[in-house]
């Protein structure tokens, strides 16, 4: 099964499966459950060929997450401010796929926004908490 995280211009982003080339899932973690949203992903979206086409016209990004499973490790290493990981391992292993996936993706937009602005890093906990990536 290939996955692919696909994110919109809002920033509202969810995970598809294809298993042989057709739709079999979509995670949306704690996104959008506009039923608009819903019928366009299955109407568009539907057959992974045409995933490339449709999000360059819809100005939507994506990106192929094949067998990548997000661990908490994996967070923990790139995120790299060691401060109460019990806490937000915690936080963590609440999220949907699709939200650990896009915490992930957006720490390195995040730390290039502090360093711009001067800003402290969150401690992960909070980051995870406040779901920053949104």
């Amino acid at each position: 099964m290939k996955k692919y995280q696909l994110t919109g211009r809002s920033g509202i982003s969810c995970v598809l499966a294809y298993a042989e080339g057709v739709l079999r899932g979509i995670d949306f973690g704690e996104n959008s459950t506009e039923p608009s949203f819903f019928v366009w992903i299955a109407e568009f979206l539907f057959y992974e060929k045409n995933l490339s086409e449709v999000c360059k016209r819809a100005k939507f990004t994506f990106t192929e997450a094949i067998d990548f499973v997000p661990t908490f490790e994996y967070f923990w290493e790139k995120y790299d401010y060691k401060f109460d990981r019990k806490r937000a391992e915690d936080k963590w292993n609440k999220l949907k796929e699709a939200d650990k996936i896009a915490a992930i993706n957006y720490i390195d937009k995040y730390k290039n926004e502090l360093r711009r602005t001067g800003v402290a890093q969150m401690y992960a906990k909070t980051y995870l908490q406040n779901q920053v990536w949104k």
